[in-house]
This record gives structure tokens, sequence and C-alpha cells, in this order.
């Protein structure tokens, strides 16, 4: 049934493009008609040429009549057969009247008329091969009745003139037959190809539409259980802390205290994750809110040391920063950056082993103008394979020294993301066994990208970040 459907359409097309053409057949026609009438009445024979021309005019408009009617029907009706069959009936009246009524009215003995009909003959069907071959079965009801009727009555005097005209017609004609049927077959594949080219375009599409709408959907899916489960975490955070510190008495037992601690350190992590989740799903439904403000970038890089300054000391990893004087004042959002170095740093200290060291350094080129924060260590790396999966979400890389540190693999892209949402750039070099680099390229006061157009973009960034994120 689908085939079917199918053909039928290809079929519109076909006849939409004869149709389209048919009026300037018919105009064709009726200049034919006069031309060849005048010439016949010019020889004398006035009152046949005359009556012949007449018919051959009212077929032209009974057949233009006929395209009026039903050229809209024979393509997008609910049955255009009937419609389609008078355009047939109508072109095999024009190729009758011409191959059977012009041999009744001219005389054979003047070489000139029967030449100069040869040559109208040809025209006619080598026009009509041009307009209707799309079709053809009409082009065969207008040729054949045209051709063969002519070609006999030529060869039957036997003329070296005739005969040899009505040979070349006939040959013309199983000439442009051919030539018919392959543009036919041509067509119906171009239009074939359209069809596929077009439904492809539309699922395509559909697919889309589909993909964005469910990630959408998770995205805001996170989000909500993002927040539901935020708030009870933080309930189970206080009263952790509450018993680990004793806050309403000592304890019967000091393992008590011991399990309170594990509880916390277990929560805080699972804040951290869940924290994560919910920025990532503001950005991937491009709901996250940069608000850009005039940031001292020393200030900032001392807050971030001091915050992470525990787990270096447990991780027994020194951590330097670097901060040269020429560096100006940046174009961020606080907590944003604040964020992207808190991921950076808490990477670096977990996979440089005890002894490390983690270097913090911001440095400004005027060149571009940019600020570049750079965050280096001496840890186990990252394969060079693998650098590009580990700016991926929920992507760690497949690295066996790395196996044995937690994480779900969404710092490096929620610090991408963010970094790319406030105009900047974050870039990562890595050595296996070596260390890895990563650089955050952000604007600076005064530079290219002021405070006030990173805010105006904001909801059309994040809206192609979430394509990223979620692709």
């Amino acid at each position: 049934m689908k085939g079917e459907r199918h053909a039928e359409a290809i079929a519109r097309q076909q006849w939409k493009v004869l149709l389209r053409n048919l009026p300037a057949v018919l105009i064709g026609n009726g200049v034919a008609s006069l031309l060849i009438g005048a010439t016949i009445w010019w020889l004398g024979a006035s009152l046949p040429a005359t009556v012949w021309t007449a018919g051959s005019l009212g077929i032209q408009v009974l057949r233009y009549a006929i395209w009026m009617r039903d050229r809209r029907a024979a393509v997008a009706g609910h049955n255009p057969i009937p419609a389609r069959r008078r355009i047939v009936v109508g072109n095999i009246l024009a190729g009758a009247w011409w191959g059977i009524g012009l041999p009744l009215v001219i005389s054979f003995g003047h070489h000139d008329l029967v030449t100069l009909l040869g040559v109208f003959i040809s025209g006619l069907v080598a026009g009509s091969m041009a307009a209707t071959a799309t079709v053809p079965a009409a082009f065969m009801a207008f040729t054949l009745p045209l051709t063969l009727p002519v070609a006999g009555y030529m060869a039957a005097h036997a003329t070296v003139t005739g005969v040899a005209l009505g040979g070349a017609i006939l040959v013309f004609t199983v000439l442009m037959v051919s030539v018919a049927f392959n543009m036919a077959r041509q067509t119906r594949e171009l239009l074939e190809m359209r069809a596929a080219r077009t439904s492809l375009i539309r699922d395509l599409a559909d697919a889309r539409d589909r993909a964005e709408a469910s990630d959408l959907a998770k995205s805001r899916f996170l989000a909500t259980m993002s927040h539901e489960l935020r708030t009870p975490l933080n309930i189970i955070l206080g009263f952790a802390q509450s018993i680990e510190q004793r806050l309403l008495g000592p304890l019967g037992d000091e393992r008590y205290a011991e399990y309170a601690g594990t509880i916390r350190q277990s929560g805080e992590h699972l804040l951290t994750l869940i924290n994560d989740v919910l920025d990532l799903s503001r950005v991937g439904a491009g709901q996250y809110r940069i608000e850009p403000e005039k940031i001292q970038v020393g200030d900032i890089v001392d807050e971030i040391r001091r915050s992470v300054s525990d787990d270096a000391s447990r991780q027994k990893v020194t951590v330097f920063t670097t901060v040269a004087p020429e560096v100006p004042d940046i174009w961020a959002d606080r907590r944003a950056l604040r964020q992207i170095l808190m991921n950076l740093l808490s990477n670096a200290i977990k996979f440089t082993p005890m002894g490390g060291h983690v270097q913090v350094s911001a440095t400004y080129d005027p060149a571009e103008p940019a600020l570049r924060l750079v965050v280096s260590d001496s840890g186990v790396g990252i394969p060079a394979d693998q650098q590009d999966k580990v700016l991926k979400p929920f992507v760690q890389a497949d690295n066996d020294s790395r196996r044995r540190y937690q994480g779900t693999g969404l710092g490096l892209a929620l610090s991408k993301e963010l970094t790319e949402l406030q105009h900047g750039r974050l870039m990562l070099e890595s050595e296996e066994g070596e260390g890895t680099r990563v650089t955050l390229a952000l604007p600076v006061v005064g530079g290219t990208a002021p405070a006030e157009d990173i805010g105006s973009l904001t909801t059309r960034s994040a809206g192609t970040a979430a394509r990223r994120v979620h692709a």
C-alpha cells in the first residue's frame, strides 16, 4: 500500500511537469497550424486549407479548455485518472487531425509542400517530446497519430522525396520515442531521489526535535531531582556533624563519633556530586545565569588556595600560586569562576601522588587580550587518546593508575561549559606520568567581551552548551 502511494506521488509530479509545459505546446501547435494552412491556401486549395486550419485551431482551443479544467485534478485530485485521460484524448485528436487531415488536403505532387510538411512534422514531434516526455503515454498519444499516417501517405506516392521523407519521419519518430522513455525514466529517478531526500530531511528534523525534547526533559528532571535530594541531604549532614562534634553531650561509645564522621564525609561527597549534576543540568536546560562582575585575580586565587588547603595537606601535596603583577581585573561570574578553579584544583590534588606539587599561575596576554589562568600538576597525567574524552560529562580517562580515584567525570566537563558561557576557553595539555596542565583564557576588563555583552548572550550560550553537553 505504501509502495502504491509512493508510485502515485511520483506520477503526480510527472504530470505536474507536463501540465506546466502544455500551454507552450498548444501555442506552438496553433502557430504551426496557421503557417501550414496559409501555405496550402497560397498554393490554391483555399477552402480545404481554411477548413483544416479552423479545425486544428478548434482542437487547440478544446485542449486548452481541458487543461484549464483538469490541470489541478490531474495532479491533486482524489481520482486523477479521468482528468489525465481527457488530456491524453486531446493529444490524440490533435495528432490525428494533423496526421490524417493534412494528407487529405495537400497535393503530394508539390515537392516543396511535401518537404515543408516533413519539416513541420519533425518540429511538432520534437516539441511534443520536449514538453510531454515525462508522461510517455501523453507523448505517444500525440506523436503516433501524427507521424504514422503522414509517413504512410508519403511512401505510398512512391516518389523519391516522399519515400525519403516518410522513412526519415519514421526513423525520427522511433528515436524521439526512445528519448522520451529515457527522459521519463530519468525524471522518475530524480523525483524519487528528491522524495527520498525530503523524507530523510523530515525524519532528521523529527529526530532532532525528539532528541532536543528528550534532552530538555532530562535536564529538567535532573534539576528537579537534584533539588529534591539536596534538601534532605543537608539535614543528614547537619545531624551527622552535630553527633560528630557532640553538640548535645557525650556519646556512649566513641565509635558513634567515627560513624558520624564517615556519614558526614560521604554526605559531603554526595552533596558535591549533586551540586555538579544540578549545575550541569542548568547549563543543559539553558537556565544557568551568568552575572559577570569585575574580579581581582589575586584575591580569588588566594581564596581557592585556602579552600583546598586541607585536602592538599591530607594528600601531602604542595600548592603554589603565582599571579603576575601586570595581571588586570577580569570580567567573570564569581560563583562560576570559583567553581571552575575548585574543580581544577581538586582534580589536580586528587591525581597528584604524595610529595607532588600543584601550581596555579595567572598571566596576561595583551595580544588577545585575555587573562590566562593555568592549573598544572605533577600527577599521573592523561593518555593522549583520552584527553578529548575527559572533557565530556561522566567520562574519566581509561587509565589503570586513575581508576582507584573516586569521581564521576563531571568536573572538567562542567568547568569547560562554565568557561565557555563566559566567552572564555578551556585548554587541556597532559602527558601520561608527567602531569596535566589546564589553561583558562578569560576576557579582561576593557577587553573584547565586556560584562554587558556576556550577560546579554547568556541564554544563547547556555543553549549552545546544552547541545554539546548532552550530545
